[in-house]
């Protein structure tokens, strides 16, 4: 399937070419009195045509998808359960991350890790959902695409809480955490 920025990039390139053509077969047949014109619509070509390939390169990237694909929204999940999901067109530099939403006490709590990718774009993560005693509780479990910042957000509240030993979580998320996905589970 032909993801939607790959479209929009040859839709502009063959609307420039067409423009290209369209230009060109308007002027009359080169000779020695119109060369300088032909020379001239040479380069307003060029020129048209590189900068809608930089548009494509730069404008138009196809955006990033993530999605969850188990557990299923709606699903009764254990304490300890393994994420799977997949994904497409990430940015460099940017890591998936699981953040738990735990329904009772309104916090998020960022899983120990990102999650682990395979070159397919297929990734997988552990996932500790509650405590023993949340059984028939409602969490949420998110995917976030994370910049360098909210990595080292997400890594700086796992070594606190590992040295505080306590795990407070986030009443909100950061600003900068951009949702993917997001599912509801039922802790069994």
């Amino acid at each position: 399937m032909e993801n939607t920025g790959t479209s929009q990039n040859i839709t502009l390139v063959v609307a420039i070419i067409s423009l290209i053509i369209a230009i060109i077969s308007k002027l009359p047949p080169i000779n020695k009195n119109n060369l300088r014109v032909w020379k001239r619509v040479f380069w307003v070509c060029s020129l048209l045509f590189i900068v809608s390939i930089v548009a494509c390169l730069v404008f138009l990237r196809p955006k990033p998808s993530i999605q969850i694909t188990y557990p299923e929204d709606r699903a009764e999940v254990l304490i300890d359960e393994m994420i799977k999901g997949t994904s497409d067109n990430l940015p460099d530099d940017y890591q998936i991350w699981l953040v738990l939403y735990s329904h009772p006490v309104s916090r998020y709590y960022p899983q120990d890790n990102p999650v682990e990718m395979e070159m397919t774009g297929n990734w997988s993560s552990r996932c500790h959902i509650g405590i023993q005693e949340d059984k028939a509780i409602m969490f949420d479990i998110i995917a976030v695409l994370a910049d360098k910042n909210l990595q080292s957000e997400f890594l700086a509240y796992h070594s606190q809480s590992e040295k505080d030993n306590i795990w407070q979580g986030f009443e909100k998320l950061p600003e900068n955490a951009k949702i993917y996905h997001r599912i509801t589970v039922i802790r069994k």
